[in-house]
């Protein structure tokens, strides 16, 4: 029959197994109740059980009686010894049970179920056992019994140890406080935030502007959003947890910018700026939304100008009555431009902000009157750079570096200063001016200034005119009309000289200063202490040389040789020449430029083609400073010499010192010549000292190959030999210019 559990009996006999919400067996069918069973069914929840009616209960057959043995007979206590100890043939021994252990958490949040055997035979654990063990332990809420059934399982198929977690509680969950949400557009950046605080306008704000909206006051800004209630927990004994612990949100308020309502919920903007949001702050940076102007002067004071800054959102552009304060203000007086102000003003009376800087008023700059100036009479261009021609060609006709004058001609005149205009900035001050410096009359040798003309300089002299440093010169130079040949003979002047006509081969041609000549040079010998220039060719046999201090230009130049301290730079084509030049080399000829011979200079070499088509050896040297290797040369015969010299000395001292061990005391005439042969000596050894470093300062030098450059500005053919330093590069194939030659990490590379 169905019975409440309140009516429930100890002594009553289940009908039914008692079952779980689960499904699982809590209590099998048959099985006495006793209080224990009765409490642990009323405490899950189980309200009403089946259990066997009186009347239908199994009667059980009374046994047959027995005469009892006598009392205290030895016999009849034997047998009852015996018949308790010797089961009957239907029973079967009961298994044991494990060992269950139920271990609580510290909190009671948690149990440990822990199945261990108990060290009987045949250990078998039921469900309802460890049931009873929770019942036992008091847990009673977060039974897992899904969890339970496993590890029973577990134990039973195994019989190895097993732990786990099988219930489990309820912790407490602390409420918490709705946060605040900002609905306006705000600054969470606080680089931001500090860049805003640090000025007054919006324009001023930069790239940061399109992350700014304008708050009014009054303006609601933020917004408390709804929260969590804090939630009690349970352990697993059933034991209740309360909470009513309350997760505070952390924002401040910046009480100064903002305001809370009466109810807490909205925060309101109490002045006008930009709303920013950051290390959990909520407040409004304040910020001028206005447009402004501001007057800037240059430094001269000889202008001003008028910068109008943009207003932003809601804002308002400065009126022409604040453009007048502000030019009041500055003290802008003077040179007011009315037709750029009215323009500026009516830009701003329609809302339009300019597009730039407006100058408003302009002042008058101080005019410095013009210092004295010389003004040559003379073609003052000395220079040797040849004319350009439009096919490309270069032209030397057209060069000139002796200038003849005659006596009495005019030289320079004297151009007189001017006087100063004093000027006016904007603030009306008056600026000074400058009157001019007079020029000084560059008078040099064999010049003069005639006394009824002092601004003028006249030559003094026929010759040729100069200017050197900053005088200007006569120099008397000598002028040969025709050729220099058997009619002139060898030419030996200690200034400049002109030949109109050719230097005829055989003959010597040596001057101090510059050397101009109007033909051709063939082969002879010129020496020149400054320029040279040929205007046609330099050809012969290979006899010609010229050595000169300073530039030397030729129109052409075949099977002869230059050697130059300066630079050297050929017109049109070089064949099979020797050039030898301390800076740089230059053939500008086109199509051809040098075939054959060997080119050599410190810095660079250009040409436009090298070499030809039958493949004829031409060298481009460079990295070598022939005046190096001439010095080189002449140190190591001078070594060579004193070296030789001062072995002989040794020689004879070694004779000398000979006599001495043998008279012990040389004639005063053979002492005197001792001593001076011992001074010698040491003299020598002093020069061998100082010739040595100075080879080791040329070696330096001449290994100074790091800036030297070969260009090739339309092709070099192969059998052209670049050589740079100590290496060299055989051209095999075409190089297709325009290239460079150079040097890199002791290997040549074509660039």
């Amino acid at each position: 029959m169905v019975i409440s559990i309140d009516k429930v009996q100890e002594g009553m006999v289940l009908a039914q197994d008692v079952l779980l919400p689960s499904g699982m067996i809590l209590i099998n069918c048959n099985r006495m109740l006793d209080t224990h069973l009765i409490d642990m069914i009323r405490r899950r929840g189980i309200m009403e059980i089946h259990v066997i009616e009186p009347e239908d209960e199994p009667r059980q057959a009374e046994p047959p009686k027995q005469e009892d043995p006598p009392a205290n007979t030895p016999q009849s206590d034997a047998s009852a010894v015996a018949a308790a100890a010797v089961p009957s043939p239907e029973e079967k021994p009961k298994p044991t049970l494990p060992r269950v252990i139920i271990v609580l958490s510290p909190d009671r949040l948690s149990a440990e179920l822990r199945i261990e055997s108990a060290g009987g035979k045949d250990e078998l654990l039921a469900f309802d056992d460890v049931m009873t063990e929770f019942e036992m332990k008091g847990v009673v809420y977060g039974i897992d019994e899904n969890k339970v059934a496993s590890c029973v399982d577990r134990w039973n198929r195994t019989r190895k140890p097993v732990r786990d977690i099988v219930a489990q509680g309820t912790p407490i969950q602390r409420g918490k406080e709705g946060d605040v949400a900002v609905v306006v557009k705000h600054l969470s950046d606080a680089v931001h935030c500090g860049a805003v605080r640090g000025v007054t306008h919006f324009w001023e704000t930069g790239a940061i502007g399109s992350l700014i909206e304008r708050i009014n006051p009054g303006t609601v800004i933020a917004e408390r959003q709804s929260g969590l209630p804090p939630m009690s927990g349970k352990t697993v004994t059933g034991e209740v947890l309360p909470c009513e612990d309350l997760e505070k949100c952390p924002v401040r308020l910046d009480e100064k910018t903002v305001r809370l309502s009466h109810d807490g919920k909205q925060m309101t903007a109490a002045i006008s700026g930009v709303c920013f949001f950051t290390d959990n702050l909520l407040g409004v940076v304040p910020l001028d939304f206005s447009g402004s102007a501001e007057i800037v002067l240059a430094p001269n004071r000889l202008a001003a100008v008028v910068v109008v800054h943009p207003a932003g959102p809601g804002g308002a552009l400065p009126t022409k009555k604040d453009i007048e304060v502000l030019l009041a203000k500055n003290g802008i007086s003077f040179g007011l431009q009315e037709a750029a102000a009215r323009t500026l003003y009516d830009c701003l009376s329609r809302g339009e902000c300019p597009a730039g800087p407006v100058t408003i008023a302009s002042g008058i700059p101080a005019q410095n009157g013009e210092n004295g100036r010389v003004e040559y009479l003379f073609d003052t261009e000395t220079s040797l750079k040849p004319k350009t021609n439009p096919d490309g060609s270069v032209d030397f006709k057209s060069l000139g570096i002796i200038h003849s004058v005659v006596k009495g001609q005019e030289l320079a005149r004297l151009v007189p200063p001017t006087k100063g205009k004093p000027g006016k900035d904007v603030t009306g001050k008056e600026l000074p001016s400058r009157d001019g410096v007079p020029a000084i009359m560059p008078a040099g040798i064999n010049t003069k200034i005639p006394e009824d003309r002092p601004g003028v300089l006249i030559a003094e002299t026929d010759g040729y005119v100069k200017i050197k440093g900053n005088v200007i010169e006569i120099q008397e130079g000598y002028v040969i009309g025709g050729d220099v040949g058997y009619e002139t003979g060898n030419i030996n002047y200690a200034k400049s000289v002109q030949v109109k006509g050719d230097i005829k081969g055989g003959f010597i041609v040596e001057c101090g200063g510059d050397l101009e000549v109007g033909g051709t040079i063939e082969d002879c010998h010129v020496i020149v202490g400054g320029n040279v220039l040929c205007k046609h060719g330099y050809l012969g046999t290979g006899k010609g040389i010229i050595e000169a201090k300073g530039d030397v230009n030729i129109g052409f130049m075949k099977n002869q040789t230059i050697k130059s301290r300066h630079n050297v730079s050929i017109a049109k084509e070089a064949l099979n020449v020797t050039i030898f030049a301390k800076n740089a080399i230059a053939v500008h000829g086109n199509p051809l430029s040098v075939a054959g011979g060997h080119l050599m200079a410190r810095d660079s070499i250009t040409v436009h083609t090298a070499g030809n088509a039958s493949q004829i050896k031409t060298t481009l040297e460079v990295g070598a400073d022939f005046t190096l290797i001439e010095e080189m040369q002449k140190t190591e015969k001078q070594i060579l010499e004193i070296t030789e010299n001062r072995q002989k000395i040794i020689d004879t001292i070694k004779k000398f010192d000979h006599l001495i061990t043998i008279k012990r005391k040389l004639p005063p005439k053979e002492e005197f010549l001792y001593t001076k042969l011992k001074n010698t000596f040491l003299r020598y050894d002093q020069q061998l000292h100082e010739l040595e470093n100075r080879k080791k300062m040329i070696t330096a030098k001449m290994q100074e190959t790091e800036q030297a450059f070969i260009r090739i500005e339309h092709g070099a053919m192969p059998g052209t030999v670049f050589k740079i330093g100590d290496r060299y590069f055989l051209v095999r194939e075409e190089v297709i210019g325009p290239k460079n030659v150079r040097l890199i990490r002791g290997e040549i590379r074509i660039l």
